[in-house]
C-alpha cells in the first residue's frame, strides 16, 4: 500500500508539471507512456513469438503511433497480418490483440491531439486534467473502495479481485473530484467549464475508465500475469496505470461533439 501510494505521488509530480506546461514535455511524457505500452503489449509474446516477428511488430507499432491516423492503422494492420502469415508461433488471438491495441494507443495520441488543437490557449489544459482526474480518480477510489467495502464479485472471469462496490466507488470518485476540477476552475477563471457538457462527461468518463481498466485485464488474465511490466512499484506497467485513461482519451473528443450536437438538436 505504501509503495502504491509513494509511487503515486512521484508519477503525479512528473505528471502535473508536463501537463500545465505542456509543449514539448507533455508530448514526451506521452510518448513515452505510449512506446512503453507497446513494448509491454509485444513483450506479453517474447518467448512464444520469433525474435524477428517482435521487433518488426514492435517497430509497425511504434510507426503507427507517431503518423496517429488511419495510414498508421493500415500499416500496422499489414505487418500483423504478415506476421500470422509468416511466423507459425504467431496465433489468431495474440495478433489481434497487438492490432487491437495498436489501434487504441493510435487513437488515443490522436485524440490528444484533438483535444490540443480543438480549444483556445489554455483550455486544452483543463480538458487533460479533467479527464486525467476522471479517469485516475476512479481508478483510485475503486481500488481503495473495493478492498474497504468490497463483497460482491464484479467480473470474476476476467478479474477476481474486483468488486461490484470497488466499481461504483471508483464512479462516484471520479464523477466527483471531475466536477469538483471543474468548478473550481470555473470559479477561478470566471470561464464557463461547469455546465451540461461537463456534467454529462463526468458521468460517462469513469465508467469507460473501468471499461478500459476491465480490458486490459482481461488480456492479462488470458495470459498468466499479473501486471504488464514492474517499471512502476506498486502499480506494476505503463498499461497497468494508463488502461482506463486510453479509454477515456479515445471517447472525450467524440462524447463532447455528441453532446454539443444533441443539446443544438432539442434546443
Amino acid at each position: 500500500m505504501i509503495k502504491r501510494i509513494i509511487t503515486g505521488l512521484i508519477l503525479a509530480g512528473i505528471a502535473i508539471p508536463c501537463v500545465y506546461f505542456q509543449g514539448i514535455y507533455f508530448t514526451l511524457l506521452v510518448l513515452g507512456f505510449v512506446s512503453l505500452s507497446i513494448y509491454e503489449t509485444v513483450h506479453l509474446f517474447k518467448g512464444k513469438w520469433s525474435n524477428t516477428t517482435i521487433i518488426l511488430v514492435l517497430l509497425a507499432l511504434f510507426v503507427s503511433c507517431l503518423f496517429f491516423d488511419v495510414y498508421g492503422i493500415i500499416f500496422s494492420l499489414i505487418v500483423c497480418a504478415l506476421a500470422l502469415i509468416l511466423d507459425e508461433n504467431v496465433t489468431s488471438d495474440s495478433i489481434a490483440i497487438v492490432f487491437m491495441n495498436s489501434v487504441i494507443f493510435t487513437f488515443a495520441i490522436h485524440c490528444i491531439n484533438l483535444l490540443g488543437d480543438g480549444f483556445d490557449a489554455g483550455m486544452s489544459g483543463f480538458m487533460y486534467f479533467y479527464i486525467f482526474l476522471a479517469s485516475l480518480m476512479c481508478d483510485t477510489g475503486a481500488y481503495f473502495i473495493g478492498r474497504s467495502f468490497g463483497k460482491h464479485k464484479l467480473c470474476p472471469r476476467i478479474s477476481p479481485n474486483k468488486t461490484v462496490e470497488g466499481a461504483i466507488g471508483g464512479w462516484v470518485t471520479g464523477c466527483i473530484c471531475s466536477l469538483g476540477f471543474g468548478f473550481i476552475v470555473s470559479y477561478v477563471t470566471g470561464q464557463s467549464f461547469y455546465n451540461e457538457t461537463y456534467l454529462i462527461l463526468s458521468l460517462l468518463l469513469p465508467a469507460l475508465s473501468e471499461v478500459g481498466d476491465l480490458y486490459f485485464s482481461g488480456i492479462k488474465r488470458l495470459y498468466g500475469v499479473k501486471d504488464f511490466g514492474n517499471i512502476f512499484p506498486g502499480h506494476g506497467g505503463a498499461l497497468d496505470r494508463i488502461d482506463g485513461l486510453l479509454f477515456c482519451m479515445m471517447a472525450s473528443p467524440v462524447l463532447m461533439v455528441l453532446v454539443e450536437y444533441l443539446k443544438v438538436f432539442f434546443a
